[in-house]
């Protein structure tokens, strides 16, 4: 039976939880931050005047013009792109901020986009980059934030400071130069999207937990944001992290964001994907930790209930609920997944996909009801939902992966290879096609790696694309070729006639990472690929 996220290998929901999902299945209401733009995406839509040129045209209009620069980075077949586009890229309040700007879209395969990318320390889709006239980056704007905010941040951003400047304030101990624009700038900006470029990751955790102390805070509900994005620093590092922060004093913070809805409201993505996980690191099992999951989930059902919010962020309460019931969970010998929780998932993500109606919309919400099915154990549910969606879904090669992923979860190994190959086989543009193809060597690797013509046959295509367009490889590829180098090497040295016909492939390969910028992890990442027999 598949998990919840992997929590839920033992599962028995406690009754207070359940009761409120029993509820939830026939209850609706909800608050609205983020309003849709259902009225927004009607036909008569106004449209983002995109600059058709080149990047380098577009900086050099910006600067003849004296405009600042909005760089969106993104791909045909990404859901959260898509999302933007059937929602913010259609208010007519962002479009008409869009048009102070020299609007450049940039999709990640066409001509030297992933090169470009490197550039700009751009590297999942979408990444939106504000510059001034002269290409200085001045912010970044989260894919996650509250819909109306967005148009709110072009029109603040020509006239705020760099991030990079606040960051060198605070390195010279000169927060008293932070002003409260600059404070509301540093607490929303989207530091998962930064790459280190402003501050190493290293360094967000210490960054947070001063700016949290400072007394210079211009205010309590400024401080409570600040220690999410603290808090989502330390729920990647060990438990003895949190022996900076007092447990009480998180619990506290915690409610009070909760039981306020202007701040669940700007910070429900956060919310929504990390909640769970800081309630469980900052409370013991009890009341005070059910207390909590319980005003979480109260959250949760009013952004469900009100029709205002986007699809996609009344779906994502899914996310909350799941892990909260795996939570309370954990320690149960009940392995059956509740009948509430099933009925739960299976009704809302019914009603997100049916509700769902164009393209876009249905790229950006089909998968992730789908993820959800199956993690309740619904995986065959949740693969005819994303067949059914084949013929007229935007990249259907999206949809393939999953199944490979939902095959594979069945035991279906056959054929969760013959999805991914299939994946790859539709994929369009160098790029995507480069990252779909490593994709599914690795499948191959995992699933059956005896079958070295196969494997053998997908290295000759990447090679083909890398020696087509070696700019394939920069960015997204370039992770992917470095998590393959090592399960690649393993099976090239498992026996001698794999290594030699490797051998005749590697001169082909190398003669494409000669085509990188010498200096670049891309370049690096490439001659290292091939395994060196």
């Amino acid at each position: 039976m598949n998990g919840l996220s992997g929590k839920l290998a033992l599962l028995a929901a406690g009754p207070g939880l359940l009761l409120c999902l029993l509820c939830a299945v026939g209850c609706s209401q909800e608050t609205s931050a983020l309003k849709t733009a259902s009225k927004a995406a009607a036909p008569l839509a106004p449209a983002i005047a995109w600059f058709e040129g080149s990047v380098d045209e577009a900086f050099a209009v910006a600067a003849a013009e004296r405009k600042p620069l909005f760089l969106y980075w993104g791909a045909r077949w990404c859901p959260p792109c898509n999302q933007l586009k059937s929602t913010v890229f259609t208010r007519p309040d962002f479009v008409a901020q869009s048009r102070r700007y020299v609007a450049y879209r940039l999709d990640g395969d066409d001509p030297a986009a992933q090169r470009w990318a490197a550039h700009f320390g751009a590297m999942g889709y979408p990444t939106l980059i504000v510059f001034d006239s002269q290409g200085q980056e001045l912010t970044r704007l989260s894919s996650g934030m509250q819909l109306e905010r967005y148009a709110e941040v072009l029109q603040r951003a020509p006239e705020s400071r760099e991030v990079a400047l606040l960051v060198a304030l605070w390195q010279q101990d000169q927060l008293a130069q932070w002003s409260l624009a600059d404070w509301e700038q540093v607490a929303y900006y989207p530091w998962g999207a930064d790459l280190g470029r402003t501050l190493p990751a290293d360094q967000r955790a210490t960054f947070f937990s001063q700016l949290y102390a400072s007394e210079r805070v211009p205010n309590a509900a400024l401080r409570r944001r600040i220690l999410l994005l603290w808090a989502g620093e330390l729920l990647q590092q060990e438990p003895q992290a949190l022996a900076s922060l007092a447990p009480e004093q998180a619990v506290s913070q915690l409610q009070t964001v909760l039981a306020t809805p202007e701040e669940w409201r700007a910070s429900l993505s956060w919310l929504q994907y990390h909640a769970v996980d800081w309630i469980a690191r900052i409370t013991p099992p009890g009341t005070q930790r059910a207390a909590l999951l319980r005003a979480l989930e109260s959250v949760m059902e009013q952004v469900w209930a009100e029709e205002d919010y986007g699809l996609k962020s009344r779906l994502l309460t899914l996310r909350s609920h799941l892990d909260a019931v795996a939570l309370q969970s954990a320690e149960s010998a009940e392995s059956d997944i509740p009948a509430e929780l099933l009925a739960l998932v299976e009704q809302r993500t019914a009603q997100i996909t049916k509700s769902a109606q164009t393209p876009y919309e249905r790229q950006s919400l089909v998968y992730n009801a789908a993820w959800y099915l199956h993690e309740v154990g619904r995986t065959q549910a949740a693969a005819d939902l994303l067949k059914a969606e084949l013929d007229t879904a935007i990249a259907p090669h999206y949809y393939m992966s999953y199944l490979g992923r939902f095959a594979q979860a069945l035991g279906q190994y056959e054929e969760a290879l013959q999805w991914h190959e299939k994946a790859f086989a539709h994929a369009v543009g160098a790029a995507t096609r480069m990252q779909w193809g490593l994709a599914y060597v690795g499948s191959l690797l995992e699933l059956t790696p005896e079958d070295d013509a196969r494997i053998l046959a997908a290295l000759e295509a990447l090679t083909r694309i890398a020696q087509q367009s070696p700019d394939s490889l920069y960015q997204r590829s370039r992770v992917r070729l470095e998590r393959l180098r090592t399960p690649l090497a393993e099976w090239a040295q498992a026996n001698a006639p794999r290594a030699k016909q490797l051998a005749a492939g590697r001169s082909q390969w190398q003669q494409a990472c000669l085509d990188l910028d010498p200096a670049s992890s891309a370049a690096q990442a490439c001659k290292g690929f091939w395994p060196n027999t």
